[in-house]
């Protein structure tokens, strides 16, 4: 069993699961961590795991893939191109291959800055920007556009 901050065993959780929140609680219980303990791990409040686990509310991106990892959890099984944010989409993808923001920077070309902000929601990122994404994660660009299009744009 790892301890706090090792990252465990990759699962991939397929037995008909309830919900994020629950694979979550699951994972916390087996690995013998509370709210406040893993909160320290990721660099969160206590209260955002707690929210996460109680009320069903997903992390944000940037702690999407920090609670993926730390869990041992797959973020391709909780998210859904079509359904789900551009942000998510990239950094499950990520994920995935196992890289890191500077590898997929070096692979698309795309700026650490503007990947992280791509995956904490704060950019709408230009069109290229996807399409260089999308060649470096094998990702489908169609679809990632589909997503660009529903962003808002911001001044």
């Amino acid at each position: 069993m790892p301890k706090a901050g090792e990252a465990g065993p990759r699962r991939t959780i397929k037995r008909g699961r309830v919900s994020l929140a629950a694979d979550i609680d699951t994972a916390l219980h087996e690995l013998g961590l509370n709210y406040s303990d893993f909160a320290r791990v990721i660099g969160t409040a206590p209260s955002n795991v707690e929210k996460w686990v109680c009320t069903g509310i997903e992390p944000r991106s940037k702690f999407f893939v920090r609670v993926m990892e730390e869990l041992g959890l797959d973020p391709a099984d909780y998210f859904d191109l079509e359904m789900k944010q551009l942000g998510k989409a990239v950094a499950a993808a990520r994920y995935r291959k196992g890289w890191t923001l500077e590898e997929l920077a070096a692979k698309s070309g795309v700026s650490f800055s503007t990947l992280q902000k791509i995956e904490t929601y704060d950019r709408r990122p230009a069109k290229e920007t996807v399409l260089a994404i999308c060649a470096a994660l094998d990702l489908d660009a169609e679809a990632m556009l589909l997503l660009r299009e529903r962003l808002p744009v911001r001044n």
